[in-house]
């Protein structure tokens, strides 16, 4: 899992132009556009500009060969050796470290990271660098990617850990700032916070890799990651998964999060990971066998906190799901707790005055619970209703509640079934929504 994760970082980190397709049309070179010559000040920006371009071809392109790297390397050089004080100059370093690191030389790239935190510790990127025109300070990425220089390629794990602890020690006061390269956009002390973690359990140990992950919910927990394609994650939601998945390792571990879990309720108070923290800590609960335990914590997760955010419906209903597992196992002691109480929760989340998108993914709970009891007429009703009350409502899966509630009648009911509740609920879906259109077809498709 790791491994995985480790590569899927780097594909979109540091070589998301390679899937893109190469632009249409001539490049700078081919354009017969003239390279520009660096004579004084009044050069810098068309200078400036031009290499921006070259570079950016080039990564959209996904090809970096070394005769024309090293040709712009030694322009962008140029430049901020002949004009250090230009606040291009920071930028042109940039560039070039971010050239050979594309190609794949990852000493020449770390001199040139390793040049800006010393000379330029405030330097902020130029809006000239980016499509976004974003600025931010150029120091901190670049001392980020040093340390995934070390951590990935060069695989030196202790100096990679040295240099995210020195991220935290010399850019804290940059807390509120992302960061923007190529498609992605980042918080620099977050990810060196988490990449901490990641590192240290083979450096000191369980516990300092837990405690790693657990400054990460506490400080950087909002904070998010996201990639052009719309891929993203909030650092302190995974810094969570990534401590419950330390605790399957063996018992030690699983203490140690229990102990971390435990610690963050009290200083969490109503956080925006509180729900998230009482889900992991009742499945460890529940893997170690401690039913009555997890049954508490789940019910404590959707009773006695507000739901807020899509990470609390997730954890809620990820909650319920276990609950309906301790329910089928029949346990006498837990007899008179867990009987049809996945159903009873459910039924008060519908009935609460809850978050609406808790409420839709409750009636797709109840549906799929009820066709598995063979309560029909139930199941049909409970996903009419989100027909009837939730007709624009989007789900978790990223489609319109609807069609998830007829997919469910489609797999576990009948086709006549399937049929007849499409034409009595179809009404209430507004003709704008593109729902209505398909399960128009379906009525069709399945009533002939």
């Amino acid at each position: 899992m790791r491994r995985l994760w480790i590569y899927f970082c780097l594909t979109l980190l540091f070589s998301g132009g390679c899937s893109q397709k190469a632009p249409q049309g001539k490049s700078i070179a081919e354009s017969g556009t003239a390279e520009p010559v660096l004579v004084d000040s009044s050069d810098i920006v068309p200078y400036f500009k031009y290499y921006v371009k070259r570079y950016t071809e080039m990564w959209e392109e996904g090809t970096f060969v070394r005769s024309v790297v090293d040709d712009v390397g030694r322009k962008l050089m140029y430049l901020a050796e002949s004009y250090p004080d230009s606040r291009y100059a920071d930028d042109a370093l940039f560039l070039a470290g971010k050239l050979y690191l594309d190609m794949g030389d990852y000493d020449r790239a770390k001199s040139f990271f390793e040049e800006i935190v010393d000379r330029y510790p405030r330097g902020t990127v130029s809006p000239l660098s980016n499509k976004s025109g974003y600025s931010f300070h150029i120091a901190p990425l670049a001392h980020l990617l040093i340390a995934q220089i070390y951590q990935y390629y060069l695989e030196d794990i202790p100096m990679a850990y040295w240099e995210y602890s020195r991220i935290h020690k010399k850019y804290a006061h940059f807390i509120e700032e992302y960061y923007l390269l190529n498609d992605t956009t980042g918080h620099v002390l977050a990810e060196a916070q988490l990449n901490m973690g990641e590192l240290s359990a083979s450096l000191f140990g369980v516990k300092s890799a837990i405690e790693n992950y657990q400054r990460t919910v506490l400080r950087y927990s909002g904070f998010t990651w996201e990639n052009g394609s719309g891929v993203k994650f909030d650092y302190g939601i995974h810094a969570l998964e990534r401590m419950y998945q330390m605790s399957m390792r063996n018992s030690i571990a699983a203490d140690w999060a229990l102990i971390f879990f435990n610690e963050m309720l009290r200083q969490q108070i109503y956080s925006s990971v509180h729900t998230t923290i009482l889900y992991y800590r009742g499945l460890i609960e529940y893997e170690r066998k401690q039913y009555k335990k997890a049954v508490a914590t789940f019910k404590e997760l959707i009773y006695s906190f507000p739901v807020e955010s899509d990470n609390d419906v997730i954890a809620s209903m990820k909650a319920l799901e276990v609950l309906k597992e301790i329910e089928v196992m029949k346990l006498e002691y837990l007899k008179a707790e867990t009987e049809n109480l996945p159903e009873q929760v459910a039924r008060t989340i519908v009935k609460g005055k809850e978050n609406e998108l808790l409420q839709v993914e409750a009636l797709l709970f109840l549906g799929r619970l009820y066709f598995e009891q063979g309560k029909t007429t139930d199941a049909l009703d409970a996903l009419g209703t989100i027909f009837r009350r939730y007709p624009y409502m989007m789900a978790l899966s990223g489609k319109e509640a609807v069609l998830d509630a007829a997919s469910i009648v489609k797999e576990l009911g009948s086709p006549e079934e399937y049929t007849a509740f499409l034409q009595k609920n179809i009404f209430y879906i507004p003709e704008k929504y593109g729902a209505k259109g398909f399960l128009r077809k379906e009525i069709k498709a399945y009533g002939s």
